[in-house]
């Protein structure tokens, strides 16, 4: 019995990366969250088949590669805290197919403590660039989005819908978070959302083959997604006033996967499956599209 269960969560969770425009390997890394200070990168890498992931921080400047001790086997989706000394991040101890929960992790003495503890299972935490306030996704009802004061213990769920609301990133002043949302009707949009919920606006939307998953906000405002139709991947961009304008366009075979900007959207922490099926994680910038090569 428990090795079906295992079998059948860690089939969901395959489903969940390949909505990450990932195709769900088995083994890979993804999640690039750049630090405050722009010099370290962190993102987890993860093994399916053994139920497991560990988070990894990257240095931009001498390229060395550390996996931190957080006591969970399955600790994914890390998010900086405004002043770059801790990390949260999803956990669940014994593996996958353990609960999840919202954790912070001190990068100062590595000591780990738990942010939520209510049985749900929750992913792609975030924390505001100021002020107290965690973001999450929680898969109850929703899933659905859902904000956290960490000084309160105040939470609440931004939008009480059927969609499906995943991949929230914050606002530069930390007061609207964009998602992206699939309807029941199978339509992709993405979400901009005060943090108290009371405007609601769609930024963009998509049906058919094409889809717009993984946000993210420029600090000039601009909004940033995922696009694909069929095997076509590419990076648009959001202005208000303007159509959306493809700004990085995958190579034959790639596909984009979770991503981080940079200050205006010059360059990008970028995760791309390649056509031998290997993520690799990239620095790429903008305007040339050329890139520099920092995990694989």
């Amino acid at each position: 019995m428990k090795h079906k269960l295992f079998k059948s969560i860690a089939a969901w969770i395959a489903g969940l990366v390949a909505m990450m425009a990932l195709q769900a390997p088995a083994e890979g890394q993804s999640h690039p969250r750049l630090s405050p200070d722009g010099t370290r990168i962190a993102h987890f890498r993860f093994d399916l088949d053994a139920g497991t992931a560990d988070i990894l921080l990257t240095d931009r400047v001498s390229g060395e590669t550390t996996p931190l001790v957080t006591g969970h086997a399955w600790s994914v989706n890390p998010g900086w805290a405004p002043d770059g000394q801790s990390l949260v991040f999803i956990g669940a101890e014994a593996g996958v197919a353990d609960t999840w929960d919202v954790y912070e992790l001190d990068l100062t003495d590595m000591a780990v403590t738990a942010l939520t503890q209510t049985g749900a299972r929750e992913m792609h935490s975030q924390m505001a660039p100021d002020g107290p306030w965690l973001s999450f996704v929680r898969m109850t009802d929703g899933p659905d989005v859902w904000v956290l004061n960490r000084q309160t213990g105040e939470a609440r769920r931004l939008a009480a819908t059927s969609d499906r609301d995943f991949h929230p990133k914050w606002s530069p002043d930390g007061q609207r978070l964009v998602f992206d949302r699939t309807t029941g009707a199978g339509e992709t949009l993405i979400m901009d959302v005060t943090i108290d919920g009371d405007r609601q606006a769609v930024v963009a939307r998509a049906s058919g083959e094409t889809r717009l998953r993984l946000p993210d906000i420029a600090d000039n405002g601009d909004i940033f997604a995922v696009a694909s139709t069929g095997e076509d991947y590419s990076l648009v961009r959001f202005s208000t006033g303007q159509p959306a304008e493809p700004i990085l366009r995958a190579l034959a075979g790639e596909q984009f996967g979770a991503f981080d900007l940079a200050g205006d959207g010059d360059s990008v922490a970028l995760s791309i499956t390649g056509a031998d099926g290997r993520i690799r994680l990239y620095l790429v910038d903008m305007a040339s599209g050329s890139r520099d090569l920092v995990y694989e």
